[in-house]
């Protein structure tokens, strides 16, 4: 009794940093009330979710971001590398509602149903929970909850193949989901705690065999890879982005890869701090992250280039950009985790551009990129946000996407000096290649745009006016954040790390 009292004093206090995510829990709730009544109004709850998204996101605007402490009872830690990543994960929950506003036919009525609207939210409060969590406990059951949103939603198309691309998504997902909890279980039997900022956790691996450990480790972060969708684990995500409406493939292409960063770069910081462990089994975790991020690079570029459907050319395309984002977290460093946010704010805005924009002409489910022909002729300013979606992409000036890329190349190069690595030489390389590469598979979008022939399906081609405006909001930012970055750098050079 004498040590539950001051437990049970203690939280209140550890709660307050979790009050944006407890708003998110009374969103959940409040939408799934609404729609149990007799009538559902679609309007209604997609009011409700965006205010409560914008509550969330405003809840998260007075924390400061140059310190850091812990919160929710030791489970995570308020620092800004957290706090960057829940604003992240809130604004794409937020575009995935508001797309949704104008799903058409062919996507299905989706939109129109309670559970979709609580599914968005509980991914946002799942990613949320995994971007400040240091605890694996926290980390796995918030893993969980944000994959069971998934395979829910990616079948919420209701069609043969969303419920077989569902079903992939599923079986993969669960066998990854057992491997990681079978590695969490082996670091707590080498540590006796699963909290990684525990000083018992870094003497627990100091005093076991390398080759456990190692074991533990790879299986653990075999988890946050799948759910980034990196090479190997990346087999499931053109499946489900082709076949599922286009809210649904921008939301999964986004919040589950930002959600993990945090604790990826965590964990592997943990580990590399230690690294004395690894000296009989020679591991290099620099040198291990630097080879899955250079394969990530180059599956998913050369993937990309075979592809005749949009959707599926994007979601290789996607891969291609976690291998970026890997290569960042690669860096060891602090302009390298700096160029990862930065990298991961740009991505988001171009990835809900480019699939706000294929849904322009998906007249049948699986839109091939020939269906685009002339629509820059036809429909100009669609042209005009084609193209700078794909300049972002590519990584070209005037774009966001530019000065993403130089960031990730210049950490790359400074850790180059620092470490004299021979695999950060040929990640950098590689993925200079890379960008390279992505203009022989991304300039075809606009090659088919403007100087193909006559239009077809022009009249699936035209888009709401909802999505105009939100498509005109996002390429207006990618091109403000190449204008006008230096806001932008000075509040990411701001962000303090918990490590």
């Amino acid at each position: 009794m004498e040590r539950l009292l001051p437990f049970l004093d203690s939280v209140p206090e550890a709660l307050k940093g979790l009050l944006p995510e407890m708003l998110l829990l009374g969103g959940i709730l409040l939408v799934l009330l609404i729609g149990m009544g007799k009538q559902i109004r679609p309007k209604l709850l997609a009011a409700v979710s965006v205010l409560v998204l914008l509550g969330y996101l405003a809840l998260l605007l007075p924390v400061s971001i140059d310190t850091t402490q812990a919160m929710g009872l030791g489970l995570g830690v308020a620092d800004g590398l957290g706090w960057f990543l829940r604003i992240l994960v809130g604004a794409a929950a937020l575009l995935t509602v508001l797309i949704s506003l104008s799903s058409t036919e062919q996507e299905g009525s989706y939109a129109q149903q309670a559970e979709y609207y609580a599914l968005v939210l509980a991914m946002c409060l799942a990613g949320a929970l995994v971007a400040v969590s240091t605890h694996l406990l926290l980390l796995f059951v918030a893993i969980e909850f944000l994959s069971i949103g998934g395979y829910l939603l990616t079948q919420f198309h209701f069609t043969a193949k969303s419920a077989e691309a569902s079903m992939k998504y599923i079986l993969f997902g669960a066998a990854v989901s057992a491997i990681s909890l079978f590695g969490i279980s082996l670091l707590y039997g080498f540590t006796g705690t699963l909290d990684l900022n525990s000083y018992d956790f870094i003497r627990g691996l100091l005093s076991s065999a390398s080759l456990p450990v190692l074991l533990a480790a790879f299986l653990v972060i075999g988890g946050m890879l799948f759910k980034m969708a990196a090479v190997p684990y990346h087999f499931w995500m053109p499946d489900v982005l082709s076949h599922t409406p286009v809210p649904i493939a921008a939301l999964l292409a986004t919040l589950p890869k930002l959600a993990v960063l945090g604790i990826l770069v965590r964990l592997v910081k943990r580990l590399d701090d230690v690294s004395l462990i690894f000296v009989d089994a020679a591991v290099d975790w620099q040198a291990i992250l630097a080879v899955i991020a250079l394969l990530t690079l180059l599956v998913g570029n050369l993937a990309a280039l075979y592809q005749t459907q949009l959707k599926r050319l994007l979601a290789y395309s996607s891969i291609a950009h976690v291998g970026f984002l890997l290569a960042a977290i690669a860096c060891f460093s602090s302009l390298g985790i700096q160029s990862l946010l930065f990298y991961g704010l740009m991505y988001v805005i171009a990835t809900y551009a480019a699939f706000l924009m294929s849904r322009s002409a998906d007249t049948h489910q699986l839109i091939l990129i020939k269906d685009l022909t002339a629509v820059g002729r036809t429909h100009p300013w669609q042209g005009v946000l084609w193209t700078i979606t794909v300049m972002a992409l590519i990584g070209l000036p005037p774009s966001l996407g530019f000065t993403a890329k130089v960031l990730v190349f210049s950490a790359l190069w400074e850790s180059i000096q620092n470490y004299y690595h021979p695999w950060l030489w040929a990640l950098l390389l590689v993925s200079i290649g890379a960008t390279v590469l992505s203009l022989f598979y991304y300039l075809r979008i606009p090659y088919y745009l403007y100087f193909k022939g006559p239009a077809i399906h022009l009249s699936g081609n035209k888009m709401s006016k909802i999505d105009i405006w939100i498509g005109t909001f996002l390429c207006f930012l990618l091109l403000l954040g190449f204008l006008m970055p230096n806001g932008l750098l000075e509040l990411i050079y701001r962000v303090k790390f918990a490590f």
